[in-house]
């Protein structure tokens, strides 16, 4: 296992092995059925994550929709109307892994095309990195991946961090304890260290 693997969580590596499943033809319940074998620990957690990936799925085919997935999706729905009513824009309904799946990127299609480290990326869906210190070139590069807008993007990153990724649709809290925030350009500099970027794509992150 490299560096840049051995940085990421176990529900972290959990998200990544779903993403390729799916991104391999498998269906989001093979690839849930997969993964929780594979990284038992963190099957509450890709059970969540699976949801929301069906959930945005579901939005794109609503013609389609199966009975379960349309429970899935008004559910999904009323949680995050709940949390997030006082504030509109996609990317605070689906979040940006959730826009990325929408665009058919994995976060690790995602981090490719943006150079930039994967951890980062978690770290900026999971809302773990303070907005405030987020340049506003890197804000409009990573809106453009994911075909939304920068304002958008820093209104998500201004809600409170979640514990897990695709959290917004299996909490209507915040946590009584919620994650430590960092600065962006220290979450760079730690993806720098754990190989996950070079020195040229740390420093173009960092402008």
């Amino acid at each position: 296992m490299n560096k840049a693997v051995a940085e990421l969580s176990e529900e972290e590596l959990a998200a990544v092995a779903f993403d390729d499943a799916v991104a391999a033809g498998k269906t989001p319940q093979a690839a849930l059925s997969q993964a929780i074998a594979d990284y038992p620990a963190a099957a509450s957690f890709l059970s969540d994550y699976a949801l929301s990936v069906i959930a945005v799925g579901a939005q794109e085919a609503s013609a389609e929709l199966t009975e379960i997935e349309s429970v899935v999706m008004s559910r999904a729905d009323m949680l995050l109307a709940k949390r997030i009513a006082p504030v509109t824009g996609k990317a605070l309904r689906a979040g940006i892994l959730g826009l990325a799946k929408q665009q058919g990127l994995t976060l690790t299609a995602l981090a490719e095309a943006l150079g930039l480290g994967r951890s980062v990326i978690v770290k900026l869906d999971r809302r773990l990195i303070d907005a405030a210190t987020v340049p506003a070139s890197a804000l409009s590069r990573i809106a453009d991946a994911i075909g939304a807008a920068s304002s958008d993007i820093r209104a998500y990153l201004a809600l409170p961090p979640t514990m897990a990724a695709g959290a917004s649709y299996k909490a209507t809290d915040t946590p009584a304890t919620a994650p430590e925030q960092q600065a962006f350009a220290d979450a760079v500099s730690t993806a720098l260290l754990s190989g996950e970027m070079d020195d040229a794509s740390a420093a173009a992150w960092r402008k």
